[in-house]
């Protein structure tokens, strides 16, 4: 068994697809949406500062236009969300045209989840402004408490996950 003693990184990175009910104005309209009136979030035993989260956030979504079903989709299908498709690798004794048969029905399941998927959030957020960020353990424990620590966890997102 392996113990965790401070920070520790799997060396990962995720991206997310964020809906803003409205763009915020000013970095301290945005400190509110994702933080209410905390100024620490805690990420295992690491305190982080909201308002250098917030800053940073603020500095990722400038220049951003609003996602289009088509790029949220492309980025779902860049990375790993929860519940996509599993494809059963542990096929044994099937012939390669049972295989190939298999695989494309992995791909196309996968691709009606990704559908589906970014259809029903752009459908459970009209008029919102959808924007994307990534974020990267590989930058540091600050990094990866943006990935990991719920940065966007008040506000609807999906998260994608590049291992």
């Amino acid at each position: 068994m392996k113990t965790r003693y401070g920070f520790v990184s799997n060396s990962s990175s995720s991206s997310f697809v964020v809906a803003f009910k409205r763009r915020p104005a000013s970095v301290d309209e945005l400190h509110k949406m994702l933080f209410d009136n905390n100024k620490t979030f805690i990420y295992y035993d690491y305190l982080f500062n909201t308002e250098q989260a917030a800053n940073t956030v603020w500095k990722d979504m400038k220049g951003q236009c609003s996602l289009t079903l088509n790029e949220i989709s492309s980025m779902i299908g860049e990375g790993y969300v929860e519940g996509a498709p599993e494809y059963p690798w542990s096929e044994c004794n099937v012939t390669e045209e049972q295989h190939r048969r298999n695989v494309d029905k992995y791909e196309d399941d996968t691709a009606e989840f990704i559908q589906k998927m970014a259809k029903r959030f752009v459908d459970d957020n009209v008029g919102a402004v959808l924007l994307s960020f990534s974020y990267s353990d590989n930058d540091g424990e600050y990094y990866s408490a943006l990935e990991h620590g719920g940065l966007f966890q008040r506000l609807p997102h999906i998260r994608i996950s590049h291992h």
